[in-house]
């Protein structure tokens, strides 16, 4: 028990106790933790180097201009197969079916973009997290290690710099998605920024579980067009079912060991490490963001299950 000889203060009884108690939870991911946090408490509260901070700014400005880009591109495609389908029959008002059309076209050209962007960061974090991320590491490795994984913060970054104002003013989606979209910026701005960037964990929690929202678009995508469901209910159907079994396996089955990883390194660091009041609530604020991010997706699961116990009459978020 020689890791609990760590420095205690006034309040000495009382913050041991906390500490032994800490300690009996972490002890099964990682026994050296409390000894790691200090060696690596002087990378904490710092950024990277000036050069890499520009250079990780320029390349999320591009991935947003990317993604935007091809967002506006699926959405002229959209707009033009949505003005011939209205030429073939459509009833009601010129305004009225304009209006239709581009709400249409907004919702399909956003799913699409979604699904590819998707598709890519969850194909790349697959093939990181099998091959080039250790089942076993350090803590030291976990907090300031993988600079070279630090891409998948920076792409995380452009994407949600480009979801978050079509979520707010085009698409109008749900409150909790607007939480989702901020509480990512929030982590992942530590793994584009700062030296303890939590980087080992990003193959998977900016990578892996995008491959749950590669189905859950293609099912958006039938809900967003009552014609699909009618003319293909067992596809439909099928996507609901691969949806909802991908998400529960990847965003809580997977995730939770991994969270709870990832929330007893994050502890230790506030408890023990010497930080200035601003650093201590930034690091708070990140680790609450994860927190948040964790609560979602269990949220969700259980709207998930809801779902698929009542049938495909139930519309999910």
């Amino acid at each position: 028990m020689e890791i609990l000889n760590v420095r205690v203060d006034g309040d000495g009884e009382r913050r041991k106790q906390a500490y032994i108690m800490l300690y009996g939870i972490i002890n099964k991911y990682d026994p050296n933790l409390l000894g790691e946090v200090q060696l690596v408490s002087q990378f904490l509260d710092t950024f990277l180097h000036p050069e890499e901070v520009v250079d990780s700014t320029r390349l999320i400005v591009q991935v947003a201009v990317v993604i935007t880009a091809l967002h506006l591109l699926l959405l002229g495609v959209a707009k033009g197969r949505g003005s011939s389908s209205k030429k073939n029959g459509a009833v009601g008002s010129a305004d009225e079916e304009k209006e239709k059309t581009s709400i249409a076209a907004w919702k399909d050209s956003h799913q699409l973009t979604n699904l590819i962007v998707n598709l890519i960061l969850g194909c790349i974090g697959t093939y990181f997290q099998i091959f080039h991320v250790p089942r076993y590491a350090s803590t030291t490795e976990k907090i300031v290690g993988y600079e070279h994984m630090k891409f998948f913060a920076i792409a995380q970054l452009g994407y949600q710099l480009w979801a978050l104002p079509i979520g707010i003013f085009f698409i109008r989606e749900p409150r909790e998605m607007i939480v989702h979209h901020v509480a990512v910026m929030c982590v992942a701005q530590f793994g584009a920024f700062y030296h303890c960037g939590f980087r080992y964990f990003h193959p998977f929690f900016f990578g892996v579980v995008e491959l749950s929202s590669v189905p859950l678009s293609i099912m958006n995508s039938f809900k967003n067009n009552d014609n699909l469901i009618r003319t293909h209910p067992l596809i439909y159907r099928a996507v609901r079912w691969v949806f909802g079994v991908t998400f529960l396996l990847v965003r809580v089955i997977f995730w939770t060991p991994m969270y709870w990883n990832f929330f007893a390194i994050g502890m230790v660091i506030l408890s023990e490490s010497k930080l200035g009041i601003i650093r201590q609530v930034l690091f708070t604020g990140f680790f609450f963001a994860g927190a948040i991010l964790t609560m979602l997706q269990y949220y969700w699961a259980g709207k998930i299950i809801s779902g698929l116990a009542n049938g495909p009459k139930m519309k999910e978020q």
